[in-house]
């Protein structure tokens, strides 16, 4: 099974990803989402190179168009997360995930990745 990592930028203004009217647009340095590995029906994944101590809601989807809270982490002082791991994943055929924070006009998300 490959694993993907992409991310969709539709406003070129610096890194991070700010949700608009159902849109992410870039606005500053977000979280880095890496080593995404599957393995005995669970999908992991790092969380690196963010905001130090900040917190983030983990979502998952399986259309890229609907998202759903899975859970949520905290970064540590160094803007880590050594490994978050989805274990409801099961037979789905794919599965992306990003990292959201905030809300309304500051909701900020970082990229995608996904199996």
């Amino acid at each position: 099974m490959k694993i993907y990592k992409f991310c969709i930028t539709l406003f070129i203004t610096s890194a991070m990803m700010v949700m608009a009217n159902g849109i992410c647009r870039a606005q500053a340095s977000p979280p880095t989402l890496g080593s995404g590995q599957l393995s005995g029906g669970a999908f992991s994944f790092n969380i690196s190179s963010g905001p130090p101590s900040s917190a983030w809601g983990v979502y998952q989807s399986s259309d890229l168009v609907n998202w759903y809270l899975l859970g949520s982490v905290t970064l540590d002082a160094s803007g880590n997360y050594s490994s978050y791991s989805d274990s409801t994943v099961g037979s789905a055929p794919h599965r992306f995930y990003r990292l959201s924070s905030g809300s309304g006009a500051t909701l900020s998300c970082s990229e995608i990745i996904g199996y």
